[in-house]
């Protein structure tokens, strides 16, 4: 499986493994900073280590906890560091 760091900068570091079928991808959330809310026509699984910041999926926002959460295709959606230390997560995905 490779492993490629997609991005790196003072919001993130991501770093992608692709086996092909699967995409898994662990964030890096900097203190006190966003993701790029977005959706897709899949769905996608993430899976928090840490146990604080909030989630956004559509207009509902939840304090995150730790463990898995289905994001349904089509849902846009968004993470929300409101620490002042950096939050980590996993995600999976299908190509």
């Amino acid at each position: 499986m490779a492993e490629i760091i997609r991005i790196d900068n003072e919001v993130y570091r991501i770093i992608d493994f692709n086996s092909g079928t699967l995409t898994m991808s662990k964030t890096i959330l900097h203190a006190l900073k966003s993701t790029n809310g977005h959706k897709h026509n899949y769905q996608e699984i993430y899976y928090f280590i840490n146990n604080w910041g909030m989630l956004q999926v559509g207009e509902a926002f939840y304090q995150i906890q730790q463990g898995f959460v289905l994001i349904p295709p089509n849902n846009f959606h968004k993470v929300i560091n409101n620490e002042n230390k950096d939050i980590e997560f996993i995600c999976a995905w299908e190509n």
